[in-house]
């Protein structure tokens, strides 16, 4: 229930941002933080540190609500690990043939050498959802799409 308020926030956000542009108000958006929902804040908190390189900055708690956060910083770009007692786990949802839940699918980042990127994350013992391979849609790019501790999709694009 609470991916699903976050999917209609972020649809909410979306419809804005889009009436925005047209009206000439940006032409520059980008996103700065992306927040995701994790079962097990410190464990992420660390794979994002030791195998991406973000550094920690902000770490809150809140007790009342149940609600752990980290917000751990790579450039300008912020990622927002939030662990919440109150949310349904992977684990309780998903049951049979199915593999996912339906929301978050993945976070893109653009990289300077995606090969080498590839390659350090493989020595380090990273998982992978797809393996360094040639883009089907710009034939000058490459991308790997790596998974986190908690099976979120990462992905990684760059030029050959």
């Amino acid at each position: 229930m609470n991916r699903m308020r976050v999917l209609v926030a972020m649809l909410l956000a979306v419809f804005g941002i889009a009436e925005s542009l047209a009206d000439g108000e940006s032409t520059s958006m980008r996103p700065t933080l992306v927040a995701l929902q994790v079962e097990n804040l410190e464990a992420t908190a660390r794979w994002y540190t030791d195998y991406l390189d973000f550094q920690p900055k902000v770490r809150k708690e809140f007790p009342e609500q149940q609600l752990k956060l980290a917000i751990l910083g790579l450039g300008d770009f912020d990622l927002e690990l939030v662990e919440n007692a109150r949310t349904l786990k992977r684990s309780q949802v998903l049951s049979g043939p199915a593999t996912d839940i339906t929301g978050f699918a993945k976070i893109t980042f653009a990289v300077g050498d995606v090969a080498r990127l590839f390659h350090r994350l493989k020595e380090k013992g990273a998982t992978f959802a797809i393996s360094l391979r040639d883009s089907n849609t710009r034939p000058d790019e490459q991308f790997f799409v790596v998974l986190d501790n908690e099976k979120n999709w990462l992905q990684f694009v760059g030029k050959k």
